[in-house]
């Protein structure tokens, strides 16, 4: 089954945070979804953070360091999804992040969907 969603998760040595985003993914409630995780040369263990979370929906690919936007570009080519949303490593997602994005495309017709986020910060404040 073609998903309706691909979300791409460029990444360079940020093990100690792809993992997270990952399974905030995989955690939406809406199920029609890949992730592309393009590994952008990295040195740690952050392809084996991202593949430690991951199952059939997640695929991570690996490419010589080449910057963020080449990652992201790569990642948008091996997506198959009719929608293509863009994490950074350290993003984390609500559950109904994904629904509540598909409701606002079939509801308006939408083309672009540009969306915010909150800040959450160590000492527990928000931004």
């Amino acid at each position: 089954m073609r998903p309706r969603c691909s979300v791409v998760i460029p990444v360079r040595d940020r093990a100690d945070v792809v993992g997270r985003a990952v399974a905030s993914v995989l955690a939406q409630t809406f199920a029609a979804v890949e992730v592309v995780v393009v590994d952008d040369g990295s040195t740690d263990d952050s392809v084996a953070a991202a593949r430690a979370v991951a199952d059939g929906r997640v695929r991570v690919v690996r490419q010589d360091a080449a910057g963020v936007e080449a990652a992201r570009r790569s990642g948008v080519e091996r997506s198959h999804g009719r929608w293509i949303l863009l994490l950074d490593p350290d993003d984390e997602v609500s559950p109904g992040w994904l629904a509540r994005i598909s409701r606002l495309v079939d509801s308006t017709g939408a083309v672009l969907v540009s969306c915010g986020g909150e800040q959450v910060h160590a000492d527990g404040s928000t931004t």
